[in-house]
C-alpha cells in the first residue's frame, strides 16, 4: 500500500516585517518549512535557496530511503556555504528546517531550528519536533519553568540551524511507520509564537478542509499582531490510486506553476522566463559549461521538469525566488563556475589572482612600456661610480677587518644565540605539557553518543584518541543495539555524536530509542 499527502499551505510575511524570510514547499510525497534568518539581504535567500533545492524529493522510488533526506539537506546547507563565499554579503544568513518525506509507508522526518511539527495519529495529538533555542535547553536541563520559557529574553536565540554557522549541522532524523488517516502540520515559529498548541489542536481535530485549516491559523496569527512571518503546511495522509502512481512521472503542471510561468508557448506547452533558474538540478547542470562570470542558458524545459511536473504548493519567499529568477543556481562545480549570489540575480565578475599573490609575495616589477623608458632605467646603472675611491683596488673592495669593538659585538650575538634555542626548547616543551595536561582535563568533562560491544552507549571524553593513549571511557551502556538503528543513525553513532553535556547525550538517546521503532 502506497502512501501520499493530501497538502495545503499558506504563508505571510506578517504585520511588523517588511519581508518574508519564511518558505515552504508542499507536494504529495515531500512537505518543508524553512524560516530564514540573516538580515536584510540573507533570511529569503537561505530559506528559499534550500527549499528549491529540496523541493525534487518530492517523488518516490528512492533507493536508500532512510538516508536520502539527511542527505539532501546537508547538501543544500553546502551549498548554502558556497553562496556566502561567492557573496561575503550573505555571511551571516541560515535558516531553519523541518522536513517530511513519504517513503512507502514510512515517513521519514528531519528537523533543525525552532519550527515545528505536530502529529495526530489516532486521537492523539503531539509535538514531533524539539525546538533547538537556548530557552528549550535550559527547560531540558530543568534550569526553567517551562511556563517562563514564553517570557524568556532570549527565547528566539538559536542553537542549531542550517547556512553560514556550521559546515556539518546536526539533524535530528526519526523515521515514523505512516497509515492512512493521520494528519500532520509542519510551521514557522511565527504561528506557536501567537497561537497557543491547544488552538493548535483544536484546529487539527476539526473536520474543515486542510485549506480552512491553514487560513484559520494564518487568520489567527494576523488577528494576534503577527509581529514574525507565519508559514504554515497541514497535510492529510491517504492511500494513494494506482493510476495516481501510474501518472506521477507525467502530471501536467499545476495551477500554481502555470500562474507563475508567465505565458504559453505557440506549441500550446507551458514556459518559465526566467534569467537565472532557482533550481539546483544536478543531472541537468552536470557538464555544463558558462563563460566566466555569465549565468548559464537552461531551458524552461529544465524548470517545468524540477518544480512544475507534479502538483504542489509553493509559499513564501521561494515563490517570488520562482517568479523572479533572483535566487541563484549552483552548480556541483561550484567552484570552478561560481553563479550570481546577490539578490538582484547579476552575475559575480571574476577575480583573477597570479600565483605571487596567492603565495602572499609581492607582484613582479611591471616591464617598461617603451624603449625609451628601458634606457632611462638601465642607463643609470653602466655609469661609473663617482665615489668609487682609485686608492681602493678589486681586492681590497671585496675585504674588509673588523676592528675589537664590532668583533665583541659579533661575539655577544653568537653567544645569545647559543643560550637562546636550549632556552625556547625548553620553554616550548613545558607549554606542550601544560596544554596537553589541560585538554586532556577538559576532555574529561565532555559527553558523546557511541557504539560499544554492538550496543549504543555514552561516553565521557572525546571520540578520538592520541596514539595509543584513548581519551574516552564509557559511562553509561544505553542497552539499544546499533544494527537497530537505521543506516543514517547508525553511521552518526559509530563515528560519535557530539553531546554539550550530560542532559544533551541523553536526549540524543532518546531520539536514538524512537527512530528504532518510532511510535506504534
Amino acid at each position: 500500500m502506497s502512501l501520499v499527502f493530501r497538502f495545503a499551505a499558506r504563508s505571510d510575511a506578517g504585520t511588523v516585517r517588511s519581508k518574508n524570510d519564511d518558505s515552504g514547499y508542499a507536494g504529495r510525497y515531500f512537505a518543508v518549512v524553512a524560516d530564514g534568518m540573516g538580515g536584510h539581504a540573507g533570511g529569503d535567500v537561505a530559506s528559499a535557496s534550500t527549499v528549491l533545492d529540496l523541493a525534487h524529493l518530492d517523488t518516490r522510488g528512492f533507493a536508500e530511503p532512510d538516508t536520502v533526506l539527511p542527505d539532501e539537506i546537508q547538501t543544500a546547507n553546502a551549498f548554502l556555504n558556497k553562496l556566502v563565499k561567492t557573496n561575503p554579503k550573505l555571511a551571516g544568513m541560515g535558516t531553519t528546517i523541518t522536513a517530511c518525506l513519504v517513503t512507502e509507508d514510512k515517513l521519514q522526518f528531519a528537523h533543525i531550528g525552532d519550527s515545528r511539527a505536530y502529529r495526530l495519529k489516532k486521537r492523539r495529538f503531539r509535538q514531533v519536533s524539539h525546538d533547538h533555542t537556548f530557552v528549550q535547553r535550559l527547560v531540558d536541563e530543568g534550569r526553567l519553568d517551562p511556563a517562563a520559557a514564553e517570557y524568556h529574553p532570549h527565547k528566539n536565540v538559536l542553537m542549531r540551524v542550517l547556512g553560514d554557522v556550521d559546515a556539518s549541522p546536526e539533524l535530528d532524523i526519526t523515521s515514523f511507520p505512516l497509515e492512512a488517516g493521520e494528519r500532520w502540520l509542519l510551521c514557522s515559529d511565527g504561528l506557536n509564537a501567537v497561537v497557543s498548541d491547544r488552538l493548535i489542536e483544536q484546529k487539527m481535530r476539526s473536520s474543515d478542509s486542510l485549506e480552512k485549516i491553514v487560513d484559520d491559523l494564518v487568520n489567527l496569527t494576523l488577528e494576534g499582531g503577527a509581529p514574525d512571518n507565519v508559514t504554515v503546511i497541514a497535510l492529510d495522509v491517504v492511500k494513494a490510486e494506482e493510476e495516481h502512481l501510474a501518472s506521477s512521472d507525467s502530471v501536467p503542471l499545476s495551477a500554481q506553476a502555470v500562474a507563475s510561468a508567465g505565458q504559453f508557448g505557440d506549441d500550446g506547452h507551458h514556459t518559465m522566463e526566467l534569467d537565472v533558474i532557482p533550481v539546483v538540478n544536478r543531472d541537468a547542470l552536470e557538464g555544463l559549461s558558462p563563460k566566466e562570470g555569465e549565468l548559464s542558458p537552461l531551458s524552461a524545459a529544465m524548470v517545468e521538469r524540477t518544480l512544475g511536473v507534479r502538483p504542489h504548493t509553493l509559499v513564501g519567499a521561494a515563490v517570488a525566488a520562482a517568479e523572479t529568477g533572483t535566487i541563484p543556481v549552483v552548480p556541483r562545480n561550484v567552484d570552478e563556475h561560481p553563479m550570481a549570489a546577490l539578490l538582484t540575480g547579476q552575475p559575480l565578475k571574476p577575480v583573477r589572482h597570479t600565483y605571487s599573490e596567492m603565495l602572499g609575495e609581492a607582484p613582479a616589477e611591471q616591464p617598461p612600456e617603451n624603449d625609451a623608458a628601458a634606457a632611462e632605467i638601465t642607463e643609470p646603472a653602466t655609469e661609473p661610480s663617482t665615489d668609487h675611491s682609485p686608492e681602493i683596488d678589486e681586492e681590497d673592495e671585496d675585504e674588509y677587518v673588523l676592528d675589537d669593538e664590532e668583533i665583541a659585538a659579533v661575539q655577544a650575538t653568537r653567544r645569545r644565540r647559543r643560550w637562546f634555542l636550549p632556552t625556547f626548547v625548553a620553554l616550548l616543551v613545558v607549554l606542550i605539557g601544560i596544554v596537553t595536561f589541560l585538554g586532556y582535563v577538559w576532555t574529561q568533562t565532555q559527553y558523546f553518543v557511541g557504539e560499544d560491544d554492538g550496543e549504543v552507549a555514552i561516553f565521557t571524553g572525546v571520540s578520538q584518541s592520541l596514539g595509543p593513549i584513548t581519551l574516552a571511557e564509557v559511562d553509561e551502556h544505553m542497552g539499544i543495539s546499533v544494527e537497530n538503528l537505521p543506516r543514517y543513525d547508525r553511521n552518526r553513532v559509530e563515528s560519535g555524536i557530539f553531546a554539550e553535556n550530560r542532559t544533551h547525550a541523553e536526549q540524543i538517546v532518546e531520539n536514538l530509542e524512537q527512530s528504532t521503532g518510532g511510535e506504534q
